[in-house]
């Protein structure tokens, strides 16, 4: 009995130890596969890998609207130490005429308006007067006398060469040419001068004794009529301006600099006009300095004279800096620039609505503008604003294209 018994313990032990065999082959065999299956997971996560670093945005029109975004070519400018001061449009005073005339006179013609671009020398109005008449006739008299004179002196002169005038008669007939010489300078000094020419006093002379004399009135400089006060029939007496005409192609600023920064600028110094009306910045230079103090503000004044001053409000307020020791150099607007993870850079405009993220490296920095020494060149278009928008879009897509 204890035999079969003891055989029975042992047939059992020998069966599990066989499936234990079994059992431990099998779970050696599904880590295997599990390893396998691991490795091959792993294999492909790291095919995967990283999208390519974008560096360009293409954006649609409607989207460049809704930020506002603008661009600006890339030139190079002069930039140094600013003096912030306050300035008005004024006109060159070289370069505006006031319009009237040296005689009185009823006006019988009109042949410009105000608004109208006019040439110097352009006929802008006619008038008819007595005054005319008198001046005329002084003209034509001593004009007639010295040409009598003048054949006179010359008859003698012959008849003395030939030894048959007197010499008395040849000094009298000298001084009666002088004479009359003197009064039709006089008399052409006098036509001249208020205002006829040559050619007016030829149709004169041409023309029916009957005929009504008109004076002429013409535009002294080129420019445009920004004032008029005249009307046909008009009476306009020597001291009364009909017109005014302005050249606006220099205009200046006059500028209120302060004593403190009166040190800071010299004649010739580049200057930035704001013109607040218009959002936007012309270029000049000072072209005087004044040499006294305002005992009120204490200021000293300023002319500067804009480059391309098309297009001005005369008498408007403007906003000036004043650049002290400025350099040329290629400079951009401080707001096109951002930096990112040590690099500063700019969103270069490489066809119409596609911008590319450029590295550039920066000299000097002032107000407004920043040195650029490399990355960019002359006629680059970079953009100003938007330029914060288009680097957290670009951002915001590099992160989203990562797989993990």
């Amino acid at each position: 009995m204890k035999i079969k018994f003891i055989c029975l313990i042992l047939a059992l032990g020998l069966t599990s130890l066989i499936f234990s065999e079994n059992g431990h082959d099998d779970h050696e065999g599904h880590d295997h596969d599990n390893h396998s299956k691991n490795e091959e997971s792993h294999d492909d996560h790291s095919g995967h890998g990283h999208d390519e670093h974008e560096e360009d945005l293409k954006l649609s029109p409607k989207i460049i609207g809704e930020i506002g975004l603008t661009v600006e070519t890339v030139t190079k400018k002069n930039i140094g130490e600013t003096v912030a001061a306050k300035g008005k449009i004024v006109t060159n005073p070289n370069n505006f005429a006031k319009i009237g005339s040296l005689i009185s006179g009823r006006v019988a013609k009109i042949h410009s308006k105000l608004g109208d671009f006019v040439k110097k020398g352009d006929v802008l109005f006619e008038i008819e007067s007595t005054e005319i008449v008198g001046v005329i006739s002084d003209f034509i008299s001593s004009k007639s006398e010295l040409e009598v004179a003048k054949t006179n002196f010359e008859r003698l002169q012959n008849l003395k060469k030939s030894e048959i005038g007197s010499a008395k008669n040849l000094l009298e007939a000298k001084a009666q040419f002088e004479i009359a010489s003197a009064k039709f300078k006089a008399a052409d000094l006098v036509i001249h001068t208020i205002g006829f020419t040559d050619k007016d006093l030829d149709e004169i002379f041409e023309s029916d004794s009957h005929s009504k004399v008109l004076f002429k009135i013409r535009a002294s400089i080129t420019g445009e009529i920004s004032f008029s006060d005249i009307k046909l029939g008009q009476f306009i007496s020597e001291e009364v301006t009909v017109f005014e005409i302005t050249n606006y192609s220099k205009i200046w600023v006059e500028v209120s600099l302060f004593e403190k920064d009166f040190g800071k600028v010299q004649n010739g110094n580049k200057v930035e006009v704001k013109l607040p009306m218009r959002n936007s910045i012309l270029g000049g230079k000072i072209i005087r300095i004044g040499k006294t103090l305002s005992e009120i503000d204490r200021t000293i004044p300023l002319l500067v004279e804009l480059e391309k001053p098309q297009g001005l409000i005369v008498n408007s307020f403007v906003e000036v800096n004043l650049f002290s020791n400025s350099k040329l150099t290629l400079a951009v607007p401080n707001q096109s620039l951002q930096f990112e993870g040590g690099e500063n850079f700019v969103f270069v405009e490489e066809e119409p609505n596609k911008f590319e993220r450029k590295a550039v490296f920066l000299g000097q920095k002032f107000d407004n503008y920043t040195e650029i020494l490399s990355g960019l060149t002359e006629n680059d278009k970079i953009v100003v604003e938007g330029s914060f928008y288009l680097k957290s879009k670009l951002a915001g897509e590099n992160i989203g294209g990562h797989s993990h």
